[in-house]
C-alpha cells in the first residue's frame, strides 16, 4: 500500500471507525484487546487492529492513542503482522476476513456478530455454491454443443 506523506496523515480517528473496528475483533477472537494482556490472541488482536488503521493512512501517533500506547509499540505491531504472516496463514486470513467486514461493509450476510468459524464456514459455503454453479453452466455448454 502507498504511503501518504506525513502532513497528509489524519490526526484523529474517528470513534465510530475505533468502535466498529474494535467491535469485529473482539468478536472474532472473543476478546477485548482493550485487556492490558499480552497472551497471544490479544496481541494478534491489537496488530490487526494497528495493521487495519495504517491501511486506511492513520499515523502510527493516532493509532497508538486509541489504545493508549506509544506510537513505536505501533510500528513494532505492523512490522511484527507482516513478518507473523508470512509463515502463520490463519492469523492473515482472519486479518482477511476483519478488513473485509470493515472495508466493504458487508453486514448482511455477515454480521459484526459472527465469530470468525461462521464467517470461514460461509466462504466455505460460497466457494461449494460457485463451484456447483460452475459445473451448471459447463454442463448447460456442452448440452448446446450437442444440439
Amino acid at each position: 500500500m502507498r504511503k501518504l506523506p506525513k502532513h497528509m496523515m489524519p490526526i484523529m480517528i474517528d470513534i465510530k471507525l475505533q468502535h466498529k473496528i474494535i467491535k469485529i475483533i473482539n468478536n472474532t477472537f472473543q476478546i477485548d484487546i482493550l485487556n492490558r494482556t499480552r497472551k497471544r490472541e490479544y496481541v494478534e488482536g491489537r496488530m490487526i487492529y494497528y495493521k487495519i488503521l495504517r491501511d486506511l493512512h492513520y499515523g502510527y501517533k493516532a493509532i497508538g492513542r486509541t489504545l493508549y500506547k506509544d506510537h513505536s509499540t505501533v510500528i513494532h505491531a505492523v512490522r511484527a503482522f507482516d513478518d507473523v504472516t508470512t509463515y502463520d496463514k490463519e492469523l492473515y486470513n482472519k486479518y482477511e476476513v476483519i478488513k473485509e467486514l470493515i472495508l466493504e461493509g458487508i453486514h448482511e450476510p455477515a454480521t459484526q456478530e459472527d465469530t470468525y468459524q461462521q464467517l470461514m464456514n460461509k466462504v466455505i459455503h460460497l466457494e461449494k455454491e460457485n463451484k456447483r454453479l460452475n459445473l451448471y453452466i459447463e454442463e448447460l455448454k456442452t448440452k448446446e454443443l450437442e444440439i
